[in-house]
């Protein structure tokens, strides 16, 4: 008899959909975005694909916190919400660190003038209303509080350096992407 690996990690057939090739030809953004669209995962923003899914799809904690989500099940919504949203914005333990302890030498040039220009960044977070997915989450994922930050640690970092900073004057709202299962 089989007896499962306890935490092993069973990744969902749609993740494995999403796989960037990585033979002798690596696959470019362009055309990996090109294939998938064609799996009937249009439903995902080419932006959440481009931050995340792409770059980040053997990443560890992505595989480990997500790859069991049914993306053929999920939706993304681009909402605003107030800078104070992201005090209780649960992180993962190894990213903790990096959002927390944003070093000031790591906020590049090109961000500043954005910053400057528009107080918040340019390309939204990437979070999970972790309620629409706690029934299905398995022992060893990180998933915890309302929200998690799935990608965008380096943005939040800098955001939380700016605030102590305050030399930048940051707007109230900032723009995020949430995943959610669709109704």
């Amino acid at each position: 008899m089989n007896t499962p690996i306890k935490n092993q990690i069973l990744s969902h057939k749609s993740w494995k959909d999403l796989e960037p090739k990585v033979n002798e030809n690596l696959e470019t953004y362009d055309s990996y975005y090109e294939r998938i669209e064609k799996l009937n995962y249009s439903h995902i923003p080419k932006e959440v694909i481009h931050q995340w899914i792409f770059p980040l799809y053997n990443d560890q904690n992505s595989i480990k916190n997500y790859s069991w989500i049914d993306l053929s099940k999920v939706k993304f919504d681009l909402i605003e919400v107030k800078t104070s949203f992201f005090n209780d914005l649960s992180i993962i333990d190894d990213n903790k660190k990096m959002v927390n302890e944003y070093p000031i030498n790591k906020f590049a040039l090109w961000h500043r003038k954005f910053w400057e220009d528009n107080g918040t960044w340019e390309i939204p977070p990437i979070i999970i209303d972790v309620a629409s997915f706690i029934n299905e989450k398995p022992d060893n994922s990180e998933m915890n509080g309302k929200y998690q930050l799935i990608e965008g640690h380096n943005r939040l970092g800098t955001l939380k350096l700016l605030l102590k900073d305050g030399r930048i004057k940051i707007v109230e709202k900032h723009s995020v992407w949430v995943m959610l299962i669709e109704d």
